[in-house]
């Protein structure tokens, strides 16, 4: 039981070091992930209007089966046709319309002329 008890770390107590928290270092330290994150957030958005995929959906796909894939070429081809053509006048809101006038679509938008109420 004494071989025990000397190696339990309570045992040295002498050797029990202070741990400092230093403010100003954790905030140079989050403020610089959060540029890091920002940056990498400003190059995946830079990437989709080209149509690059994020290392993460790159990733993803790497594992998929070829069941999966065939699935994600379905869902895709449904979400290009959808997005390819204006969206349906009652899936838009009309939070403050009181009234539709004109609605038109064009290409992959939707065009409407509303009266809005205001506090004028």
């Amino acid at each position: 039981m004494d071989n025990n008890h000397k190696s339990t770390p309570t045992s040295k107590v002498s050797e029990i070091q202070e741990i400092s928290f230093d403010g100003e270092r954790a905030r140079n330290f989050l403020a610089r992930y959060e540029q890091e994150k920002k940056a990498a957030r400003q190059v995946r958005r830079a990437g989709r209007p080209l149509g690059k995929l994020s290392d993460g959906q790159h990733e993803m796909l790497i594992r998929c089966n070829i069941a999966q894939l065939e699935a994600v070429k379905r869902l895709c081809k449904r979400l290009i046709t959808r997005q390819s053509n204006p969206p349906l006048d009652q899936d838009c809101p009309t939070r403050f319309a009181v009234k539709v006038i004109a609605s038109f679509g064009y290409q992959n938008r939707l065009f409407r002329a509303e009266l809005k109420r205001t506090t004028k």
